[in-house]
């Protein structure tokens, strides 16, 4: 089985940036989807924004 997506909650974080940065290195035709919250900073995402799918909500 291939996985072509992934959804990666608190891609923002420092696990879930660095989560994504490895998956784009080393798996470039997997799409990337983020979930985080509107108010969370984009500074540790802003060098691979536009390669990943972001979306804004919260599980809680």
């Amino acid at each position: 089985m291939k996985i072509d997506k992934v959804l990666i909650t608190g891609i923002t974080g420092f696990v879930g940036s660095h989560l994504a940065d490895y998956i784009l290195e080393n798996h470039p035709d997997v799409k990337i989807l983020g979930l985080t919250r509107w108010r969370s900073p984009k500074d540790n995402i802003e060098h691979i924004i536009d390669k990943i799918t972001i979306t804004y909500g919260d599980l809680t």
